[in-house]
């Protein structure tokens, strides 16, 4: 039987990329490696504008705001407006070089904003050799800026081959030195910089990090979350059928261009102005293929947790290359390591 809840008539959530601009060129960016989102004209102001309207009367509830970098958008403030006109809430993306204090407190001012999410790699040392010096004192200021003006802060921290190993000095800097309340941590993917991805024996071994050292502040998703996702499993509880985040988010690219999320950004459903936001949920609810979560070829048939795994995101799927998903695989992991995870 098919446990799939029903299809939503409408996104709760819209992520933006307001913009295809930056300030820094990381070099591991997920965003100026894909041709599919930074090569694109972003929408003029009035045009987000219209977006945002059209959302409130779908009954979206809450809008994402990021880039490139979205404090760079000459749509920024046009659009925090209209979201708040429209009582929706919103979340914003930074690398927090101009984040200020200003911005700190026109935001915390609209009392709609759920979270500023911002950047950092660890120490000085470890953000600024791969992010461009100076980076890594920008971030810091606009952390302690979201706290001045109580703002809900949380930071996330790229997982490369230059940090990985570091990950208790990161998880010490961010808890004692930072006194961060809530963090998270990424895998740099191979389709994003394979120069700086993660092998797959460095992936296991920061998975172990992150499980040896946990700390109560980090949170539940990232590369935390499949380590709590693998003691699921390790306890006999399934994943969930399909992914989640497609039953209740829509993307919308910096030139208006419907995707299904951030990771699935070349599945174009529609561009704005040629098809509006619900024919384009409809169009991604019809597209059952694409919360598909299984590895193609991936070696599960006589895996001792075929029964309850369901295979990865549905974005990695499809946008990483080679055999990266023996990254996510808890057989191996086990092998590794054991089952103390």
């Amino acid at each position: 039987m098919d446990k799939t809840p029903p299809a939503l008539s409408a996104p709760l959530r819209l992520v933006l990329d307001l913009t295809s601009r930056c300030n820094l060129r990381c070099a591991y960016c997920c965003f100026f490696s894909n041709p599919e989102e930074c090569g694109r004209d972003d929408l003029p102001p009035e045009r987000w504008v219209d977006l945002i309207d059209e959302a409130g009367r779908c009954g979206v509830l809450k809008v994402v705001l990021r880039g490139g970098e979205a404090l760079l958008s000459p749509a920024f403030d046009a659009v925090v407006a209209a979201v708040v006109r429209n009582r929706m809430r919103f979340s914003l993306l930074t690398n927090g070089m101009i984040f200020t204090d200003a911005v700190a407190a026109r935001l915390a001012a609209t009392g709609r904003c759920d979270r500023v999410k911002i950047s950092l790699d660890g120490p000085e040392a470890l953000h600024d050799r791969l992010r461009g010096k100076g980076s890594h004192a920008r971030a810091v200021a606009a952390i302690a800026a979201t706290k001045r003006a109580g703002l809900p802060l949380f930071v996330t921290c790229a997982v490369h081959r230059l940090n990985y190993s570091a990950l208790p000095e990161i998880i010490r800097y961010f808890t004692e030195d930072l006194d961060l309340p809530d963090f998270s941590f990424s895998g740099v993917s191979s389709c994003d910089a394979a120069e700086y991805a993660l092998t797959e024996t460095q992936f296991r071994e920061a998975m172990h990090l992150l499980g040896v050292h946990e700390h109560p502040r980090m949170a539940h998703r990232g590369m935390y979350g499949g380590v709590l996702r693998w003691r699921r499993l390790l306890r006999g509880v399934p994943d969930e059928p399909d992914c989640r985040t497609l039953r209740q988010q829509l993307s919308v690219l910096a030139d208006g261009t419907f995707a299904p999320c951030p990771a699935l950004s070349a599945a174009a459903l529609g561009r704005f102005g040629e098809v509006t936001i619900l024919e384009a949920w409809r169009r991604l609810v019809a597209r059952t293929d694409l919360r598909e979560r299984r590895a193609p070829g991936a070696e599960c048939a006589q895996c001792r947790f075929n029964g309850v795994c369901r295979g990865l995101c549905a974005g990695v799927v499809r946008t990483e290359i080679g055999n990266s998903w023996r990254n996510f695989c808890l057989a191996r992991q086990v092998a590794a390591y054991g089952e103390a995870l």
